[in-house]
């Protein structure tokens, strides 16, 4: 497993949610964000699900997400 090079957690309500920056196994110049999501369901038993997008990947990702949270208001 590879280390975070950068890591912050966000708490909102009942979830945290983890920013983690890593270096991709095998590439020197290669990084990618995992996002990794926490929270207890109702039995009061801890779950994580995640998504990891790779830097060349990001900036399209960071549209998608402003474009989609522009439109929750």
């Amino acid at each position: 497993m590879n280390e975070a090079i950068f890591s912050k957690s966000l708490k909102a309500g009942g979830n945290t949610y983890f920013f983690d920056v890593k270096q991709a196994q095998g590439g020197k110049q290669s990084k990618y964000m995992q996002i990794s999501e926490s929270w207890m369901n109702k039995d009061g038993q801890r779950h994580r699900g995640s998504i990891t997008v790779f830097s060349d990947q990001l900036q399209a990702f960071g549209e998608a997400l402003a474009e989609a949270g522009a439109n929750t208001k």
